[in-house]
């Protein structure tokens, strides 16, 4: 389903582009031709009980040589994605997907989830409070609301009000940017 959102977002760009410039041309992608072009190939999940200080080293990614996924990660869908989502970030994209965040928190176009002590009802515009399926993080770091906004952008459920509509626009928004961006840095 996540390649699937991914050439949503890709087909959606990407033939815009093409049509800007004459010697360029876009076939349509498949789900699986867009999810191996943004990580350079599949992920693998294989199953471990090795603890692991921070989550996302423990996703696999096929790129970094790693092949396996903490037990505890494997068993929620809703924390997979949000790690996904670190790597997507961080790795893929090298951090602009949270500056893009960042940028539009300092601009009020964006909640601001502060840093947490401890559990909250507030969702801030995410689907649900903190620690649920839809936050997976206390921090006020953008890096952690993109890999939770990432949850909801994957599921297209959001909180309501306000903040819920600004987080869904700016994830649809930037996203087939992202994927595009994705796609042509792993062709090259």
């Amino acid at each position: 389903m996540l390649a699937s959102r991914m050439a949503d977002a890709a087909n959606q760009l990407m033939p815009r582009l093409a049509d800007m410039f004459s010697e360029v041309t876009y076939n349509m992608m498949t789900p699986t031709q867009a999810f191996n072009s943004v990580f350079g190939g599949p992920i693998t999940i294989n199953k471990t009980d090795q603890g692991c200080t921070i989550a996302q080293d423990c996703l696999a990614w096929v790129n970094i040589g790693v092949n396996t996924v903490n037990t505890t990660i494997q068993l929620n869908p809703h924390l997979l994605i949000h790690e996904v989502f670190h790597i997507f970030d961080l790795n893929i994209l090298g951090g602009s997907p949270n500056t893009a965040v960042s940028r539009a928190q300092s601009n009020d176009n964006l909640p601001d989830r502060p840093n947490l002590a401890g559990p909250s009802r507030e969702t801030w515009g995410l689907g649900g409070p903190n620690f649920s399926d839809w936050q997976k993080s206390r921090s006020g770091l953008a890096s952690e609301e993109l890999a939770d906004m990432g949850i909801g952008w994957f599921y297209q459920f959001w909180g309501g009000g306000v903040a819920g509509s600004q987080r869904d626009s700016f994830m649809n928004s930037y996203m087939p940017l992202w994927v595009s961006a994705a796609t042509i840095n792993n062709e090259n």
